[in-house]
């Protein structure tokens, strides 16, 4: 165990000089940059020193004596070549020349000339620091691969000896089961294994482990970069000419600015290779298509909000099978609570404006601690808790009394403030605001603004339902107002872990007024606020045609009895917080005559007509995903060829795993990001058949309904558990023997309509079937009586 550890320690000291070598050339080489590459950086930064201290002197004395100074950063720059023209006449004058100099033959040759003069001195520069870089490489990368072998030598030490003790008959079954690589290829893997693999391990190891714990290094190699890349001229010369506008307010100097800005850039831009500058570029512009498409989805779902607000009362989605219907709903879920919370967190600001001085805060740590409490845990107690405080303030009138009340709240809802009203100062500040239209007591803003941070403060999803919704509302707190980044589009594949919060179940009692199916249910109260979300609704109400026979007045549970109709009629009234409803039901169905008359009354109606393909709305995609479709069909093909000729153990597979595999999960990430797809829906009021909206465009972002939110086999498990009953699978079903039917295999299908068939012709086997289970019934009624 200590010659482990020493070995251990040796490679990690070798490894590390190895680093500390290659830092320290980096940062000479870096220096040699700025000395013969970068030399006159230092006559710019000077200079814009100059500028910059001329142009704060002159705001300084710009009031007493606005002659006194004259401002340097409206001028040309001296210190860098100057291409540009900086007056009218400079313009017109270069632009004549241009035009002689553009027909010119030669001029394009003498060009064609200096560009390869250029890069040849530019190649001349680089290949010693290119040969100081690979060499120092090669130390750390043989330095680690000695200290490498000794660090495997136990493992295969172990893996020999294990091989000695398997049988022979072993062997032979390794041998045969294990598909053998294709010559090429095991020659590669063995190069990758010793070559690159030790040389990324190294790279990496040095990026991400040494230079984090090294930071000279690093911090280093930053400044001398960003010196010689002439940032601190650019950051210096932008506050002069801040504090030159501040003075002046010259915007006509901005071209000025701009030509000298333009220069300042010509550093760093020239000196970049061009690959380099095409990955930044492709790179910024990938940064801003990708805001421009989480702008287009989040429009998106602000049409879906925008058509919510518009659209009254519960809605019921019918389409047909896999129309997506129960995604629908639950992208309309999902925006429905996150509109609540909005909502909720505008109404308390309102109610804050109307009293700006009384001490919300208290009142927020109050409903915080006392719903930790659990004396706190439902609107009713939030008004109960605010008729208490009411009481006090109006029944005591001494100062003991008052001082008693106190003590009592703060010991039962961890009450905060000094008196009665959370610290209020009455006696300083008004208890009662004119709106307009009303005169409003203190405590119906109290009460008001308990009730609406009680719902925003909802720690659990707002959802109710019969499956489930998975919901990321991520909350952010530092002990006062908390903030939600209520942003579906704004989240990574890590928020489904760290931040999914699941919806509350959708017990049926809770929406029963009259005979419930569990009178001793715990949570048959609990339902006051949040959006229920149930699909296959219709099957759990039932019509006129399903519920015959079923009687009102039994005293179980059943679809007539349940006062589930007037659940819906009154649902509304039972979350109104200051005139604003924070309850809605979303159902959906097959069809709309599925579903009772006073219930389908009582919603809008929306009917999937149809459903679009997937589209993706990121802008300039469309090249890539041109070139995605072409060589994932290359791939398939090659992929299809390979695994019926060779088992796909060749080094050609291999590689085109390498390369293609980024590309297609680079495209795919994207692709499941920016893809919708268009629902066209008809509304319509379910009570008069008043037409709402004809073949209304609804577009779905997929990122925010497919993203674990819920899965489209709520009933899975039901199925999985019944087909687990079975003895028999696909393979032990009898087939037809030929193209046509015959009569034993019309009987074994136990259809009724072949059934019918067979009794009305008298067929034989049919009618003795038949009396074989009328017989066998009978039978089986006769030993049930005996039992009774």
């Amino acid at each position: 165990m200590y010659i482990e550890k020493e070995k251990y320690e040796k490679r990690r000291r070798n490894r590390n000089i190895a680093y500390h070598v290659i830092s320290i050339i980096f940062i000479i080489g870096a220096l040699l940059f700025t000395v013969f590459r970068f030399g006159g950086v230092l006559f710019r930064v000077l200079e814009t020193l100059r500028d910059l201290f001329v142009s704060i002197a002159f705001v300084a004395v710009k009031l007493f004596a606005p002659d006194l100074i004259q401002p340097t950063v409206t001028q040309p720059s001296e210190a860098v070549f100057t291409i540009l023209p900086w007056t009218w006449e400079e313009f017109q004058v270069c632009l004549q020349t241009f035009a002689k100099l553009i027909g010119d033959k030669y001029n394009f040759f003498d060009y064609i000339t200096l560009v390869l003069q250029i890069l040849t001195h530019v190649s001349l520069a680089l290949l010693p620091l290119a040969m100081i870089i690979t060499i120092a490489l090669l130390i750390g990368w043989l330095t680690y691969r000695k200290s490498d072998k000794e660090k495997y030598a136990a493992q295969e030490k172990k893996r020999q000896q294990s091989k000695k003790e398997l049988s022979e008959k072993q062997k032979e079954r390794r041998k045969k089961e294990k598909l053998p690589d294709s010559i090429p290829l095991q020659a590669f893997k063995k190069f990758e294994e010793n070559v690159l693999h030790p040389v990324k391990d190294f790279c990496v190891r040095y990026l991400n482990s040494f230079l984090v714990r090294c930071k000279g290094y690093k911090i280093a190699l930053i400044l001398i970069w960003l010196w010689n890349l002439n940032v601190f001229s650019i950051a210096i010369e932008l506050a002069a000419y801040v504090f030159y506008l501040v003075a002046t307010t010259d915007i006509l100097s901005l071209p000025v600015y701009a030509g000298k800005l333009l220069l300042d850039l010509f550093v760093p831009l020239l000196f970049l290779p061009v690959i380099v500058q095409l990955i930044i570029g492709l790179r910024v512009f990938h940064v801003v298509r990708c805001h421009i498409g989480d702008n287009i989805l989040r429009a998106f779902l602000a049409k879906l909000e925008a058509l919510l607000e518009k659209i009254l009362g519960a809605i019921l989605v019918v389409g047909k099978q896999r129309s997506r219907k129960t995604t629908l709903i639950t992208v309309l879920s999902l925006v429905q609570a996150n509109v609540y919370r909005k909502k909720a967190y505008k109404g308390m600001k309102k109610r804050a404006k109307q009293f700006p001085y009384f001490p919300w805060r208290n009142v927020e740590d109050t409903v915080r601690a006392a719903r930790a409490k659990h004396e706190i845990y439902t609107l009713a107690t939030c008004r109960a808790f605010v008729d208490c405080l009411r009481r006090y303030n109006y029944d005591c009138g001494t100062v003991a009394e008052q001082r008693c009340a106190l003590k009592f709240l703060k010991r039962k809802f961890d009450y905060h403030g000094d008196n009665l009203l959370f610290g209020y100062d009455v006696e300083k500040y008004p208890t009662t605001y004119n709106d307009g239209r009303q005169i409003i007591d203190i405590f119906e803003a109290i009460e008001a603004y308990v009730k609406l941070y009680f719902i925003y403060k909802t720690p659990t999803s707002l959802i109710y339902g019969n499956y489930s919704i998975r919901s990321d509302e991520i909350e952010h707190s530092k002990g006062n107002l908390e903030k939600y980044n209520l942003d579906m589009i704004d989240r990574t594949p890590a928020d489904i872990a760290n931040h999914s919060r699941y919806a509350h179940y959708g017990i049926g009692d809770m929406m029963r007024y009259g005979t419930l199916m569990d009178p001793k249910g715990e949570y048959k109260f609990a339902l006051e606020y949040g959006v229920l979300a149930y699909m296959e609704y219709a099957k759990e109400q039932g019509n006129q045609e399903t519920n015959s026979g079923i009687k009102k007045d039994s005293k179980a549970c059943n679809r007539k009895n349940d006062g589930h109709s007037i659940f819906l009629k009154t649902v509304t009234h039972m979350a109104t917080v200051d005139n604003e409803t924070y309850i809605r039901p979303f159902m959906d169905d097959h069809r709309p005559d599925s579903l009772k008359a006073d219930i389908r009354e009582l919603c809008t109606l929306w009917r999937i007509k149809g459903k679009s393909d997937s589209r993706i709305v990121l802008p300039g995609f469309a090249f890539e995903e041109t070139l995605w479709i072409l060589t994932t069909k290359a791939y398939d093909w090659i992929e299809d060829q390979m695994s019926y000729l060779h088992r796909k153990n060749t080094l050609l597979m291999y590689l085109l795993n390498k390369i293609y595999m980024p590309f297609n999960r680079y495209c795919e990430r994207l692709a499941n990001k920016y893809s919708v797809y268009t629902s066209t829906v008809n509304m319509w009021d379910g009570a008069d058949d008043e037409v709402l909206k004809n073949n209304a465009k609804l577009v779905i972002p997929e990122f925010v309904a497919f993203s674990q939110r819920f899965a489209t086999d709520g009933l899975g498990n039901y199925f999985y558990e019944r087909a687990k009953l079975s003895k028999t699978g696909i393979d032990d079903v009898p087939a037809f023997e030929t193209e046509k039917m015959t009569l034993d295999e019309m009987q074994a299908l136990l259809s009724h309509f072949y059934n019918e068939l067979g009794e009305l012709m008298e067929i034989e086997q049919f009618v003795k079937a038949k009396e074989e289970l009328q017989k066998w019934l009978a039978e089986r009624e006769k030993k049930e009586k005996e039992k009774k």
